[in-house]
């Protein structure tokens, strides 16, 4: 497939063209290259399949690339309204493959103050500071944009150890209503999440100085957590553990195996019927590295990273990254649920294939290959 075959990635054939791409309110990932070359080929694999997530334009034109002193590069260019002093608008890929461009813009996609929406929610990682406010670069750019600039003062210093965003309040009211705040609050909310899901919230008003103080004393580790005040819940369950904060870092963070973590209304009766599905599913797993949880969302315990629009909602937390949940969309049921749990373990199960087919196991209790339909069997009975 060539590359303007892939309609996710803009065609940009002359320099106005080029330039009001660039003024779009979105922050690009642009290739410049000669028809053919090996990194054309990655940047149209990555474009394919990221188009819904970021904004891709791309260009073979000589007087683009002379002009620009472009050639077989790969650059993001920052937002016209997230352009600041405190970093380059334009960030250059040095790598050359998929994976290298992958991490490239996992890291720099969103700069020092990235502007943290539901949709690129899971794309931020803590160690977190996210600043709420009423942000809105399209009808209030100035106060936006001038209280963001404080968040970049800070943000530049502590750039290595800690990541920073604003997020509008409107976008976020669960998230906010979970710290006991009205998303209605004019002040802005400052709260720091680390990578054992624990809260911390800025008790004084918001400014550069008293943000820098506080993410000092975040890495210091003096800041005191927030805690909601509900004591760890008696299991439901031998085999799908009810995880509260109290016992979030315990049962799932530093469980070593990758979880399988279902958010609930106890109120919903969708919910309620998954209940013994998920039984169903964990027994079926129990001899396997997999662990099963569950979270109340009114229980205000829901970590960053799973937000949800709807109730029940599964994800998969790989155990090497409990940060970077699989969402499950399939049916609710067993026989899916394992398909899809066997499909994306970071381990192959011990029972069952990729396909979620349970594999036949020989006498010794290792699995053997799945027995050939079509092989003749010996007419010849063993001698005793």
């Amino acid at each position: 497939m060539e590359l303007w075959n892939a309609p996710a990635i803009k065609r940009l054939r002359n320099m106005i063209e080029f330039k009001l791409f660039l003024l779009e309110p979105k922050t690009a990932i642009v290739g410049f290259f000669e028809k053919g070359s090996a990194l054309e080929s990655v940047f149209m694999l990555f474009g394919c399949m990221y188009s819904k997530k970021f904004h891709f334009g791309c260009t073979t034109t000589p007087a683009i690339m002379n002009q620009l002193d472009e050639n077989n590069s790969i650059i993001i260019h920052r937002a016209p309204h997230l352009q600041n002093i405190y970093e380059p608008s334009i960030v250059k890929f040095e790598g050359s493959s998929f994976d290298e461009l992958k991490e490239f813009v996992q890291n720099n996609y969103h700069g020092l103050v990235g502007h943290r929406t539901p949709e690129l929610a899971r794309d931020f990682k803590a160690q977190l500071i996210v600043v709420y406010f009423d942000v809105d670069f399209d009808r209030n750019f100035a106060e936006t944009s001038c209280l963001r600039n404080e968040v970049l003062k800070v943000a530049k210093e502590f750039a290595e150890k800690v990541h920073f965003a604003v997020s509008a309040k409107s976008d976020f009211e669960n998230e906010i209503n979970q710290l006991g705040y009205a998303s209605t609050e004019k002040e802005a909310l400052v709260v720091a999440y680390d990578p054992s899901n624990q809260k911390f919230i800025m008790r004084k008003p918001f400014c550069a100085k008293n943000l820098h103080s506080f993410v000092a004393k975040l890495e210091a580790a003096k800041l005191e957590p927030f805690r909601i005040p509900r004591s760890v819940p008696s299991p439901s369950s031998v085999l799908v553990k009810d995880v509260v904060a109290a016992n979030f870092k315990r049962v799932i963070v530093d469980n070593a195996v990758d979880t399988l973590v279902t958010l609930y209304d106890p109120l919903c009766g969708e919910c309620k019927g998954l209940t013994s599905v998920l039984e169903e599913v964990a027994q079926k797993l129990s001899n396997e590295a997999v662990s099963f949880a569950r979270i109340d969302v009114t229980s205000k315990n829901v970590p960053p990273g799973l937000e949800i629009d709807r109730c029940p909602t599964i994800f998969l937390l790989p155990k090497n990254d409990k940060w970077n949940g699989l969402p499950y969309d399939g049916l609710v049921n067993a026989v899916d649920i394992i398909k899809f749990v066997a499909k994306e373990t970071t381990d192959e199960l011990k029972n069952y294939d990729r396909q979620g087919i349970k594999k036949v196991l020989g006498e010794s209790g290792t699995p053997n290959e799945r027995p050939n339909k079509h092989r003749k069997h010996s007419s010849k009975s063993k001698k005793k």
